[in-house]
Parts: C-alpha cells; structure tokens; sequence
C-alpha cells in the first residue's frame, strides 16, 4: 500500500523515499516518516511534512489498506503536491489526525468527510485550492473533532444555519468566502479556545452568546460586513 502511494509520487527532490523498498531486510516501521505500533509493528503513522513531494494525483486510495493509520501528515509540501479532496473518503477509517496545510488539495469537502472518521480529532486543510461548500450539519456530526482548519481555501455558501460539534475547541474558517451570518450555534460550543472567521463576507451583527463564550482566548471577525454593535 505505501509502495503503492510511492509510485504516485512524481518528483522526491529530498529523497525522503528513498528508503521506501520492498526488497530487503527492513519493513515499513524503518523507512522515513513511517512509524508503527510498538506492540504488533502494524504502521499508525506517516509524516511526509515539508518534503518537497510533486504529484500531479497523490494516490489517497492506495492508503487504504493501511488500515491500522491513526496519523497522517502532508502538510508544508505546497500546490505541487496535488490531490483530490474527494480521495480523502480513501483513507483508512482508524484515522484521528489528518494534515495537509499547505498543500494542493483541490475540489470539495466530501459533505460526510466527519461521519466517516468518527476518530478524528484534528483537521487541518487549510491553504489549499478547496472549493464548494459546507453541508450545514458537516461540523455536528464528529463526536471527537476538536480542531478544525480550513483557512485560506475559496469555501463559500452561507454558514447562517451550520451546526457545530461541542467538542470543538479550534475553528478556523478565516480567509474564505462564507457568507450570511456569525452561527448562533457556535454559543453550545462551551470548550472554544479560538473562533476564527476573519477575511470572508458575513453579515449582521455578533451574537452576544457567541462573544460570550467563557473560555474563548482568540475570537477574530475582522474583515466583514459586520454592523451593530460589540458585545462586552
């Protein structure tokens, strides 16, 4: 399976890779980026960040078989390392971690990416080419999802009505094209660390019961249509 992942991959200026081979006496637990469960030696985790790779279709799918993967790290390899975002329903459903910041992950969010890895906890996508919208419920079906980032993409729709996991305590959503206005719905969220919808198109005024959650360190709206007034 990662040999198969491998093939996909264009260009390894870094040679981060070439450690991946089936011949020889060392596994996959010894190849770079690779790590395994130190009871059975089945791969839990593979971090790739900041390689270099190019691929004109990084082949998620041949991930799939790798179905013990908890952790998995793209991020920091820039637009030439390109995917399908739709290939993300291809990775193994143990997945909690999943990061691909920076990257060239195109397309749409597959609308039952959250419910399909009902492990997840960190989402990072952000800086990518993602387009298309958020299903309203995308976010209220995760029963472990505690950060969520898809900064710096061309989302869009109206994020009026979305739902929201309460066990969010990261949300970014800046640097998009949301529109309509702030969600009530994010007030349920009580564990909110940062709430972070800045640069997009929303409108209305700020719901008090939003800029009143007790624990919010970083909440930032700017660059909006917002109007009314600033709740204490």
């Amino acid at each position: 399976a990662l040999l198969r992942f491998k093939a996909s991959i264009q260009k390894d200026p870094g040679g981060v890779l070439s450690s991946w081979q089936s011949s020889g006496s060392d596994g996959p637990c010894n190849w770079h980026g690779v790590a395994c469960d130190g009871g059975d030696g089945r791969v839990t985790r593979l971090d790739l960040a900041s390689s270099g790779l190019v691929a004109g279709r990084a082949s998620l799918a041949a991930l799939s078989a790798v179905d013990t993967l908890q952790h998995l790290n793209l991020s920091g390899n820039g637009a030439a390392l390109r995917a399908d975002a739709a290939d993300l329903l291809s990775l193994p459903p143990a997945l909690q971690t999943l990061d691909f910041a920076y990257g060239g992950l195109g397309g749409s969010l597959p609308g039952d990416l959250l419910t399909r890895y009902p492990n997840l906890t960190t989402v990072s996508l952000a800086r990518n080419n993602l387009t298309g919208v958020l299903p309203e419920s995308f976010l209220a079906g995760a029963p472990c999802i505690q950060s969520f980032d898809v900064s710096g993409n061309n989302l869009s729709g109206d994020i009026s009505r979305m739902s929201f996991a309460d066990t969010l305590t990261l949300l970014d959503l800046s640097e998009n094209r949301f529109g309509g206005a702030i969600p009530p719905a994010l007030s349920r969220c009580s564990g909110l660390r940062t709430l972070n919808l800045s640069y997009n198109g929303l409108t209305g005024s700020i719901p008090e019961s939003v800029a009143g959650i007790a624990g919010l360190e970083v909440f930032d709206v700017s660059s909006n249509h917002l109007s009314g007034p600033i709740p204490d």
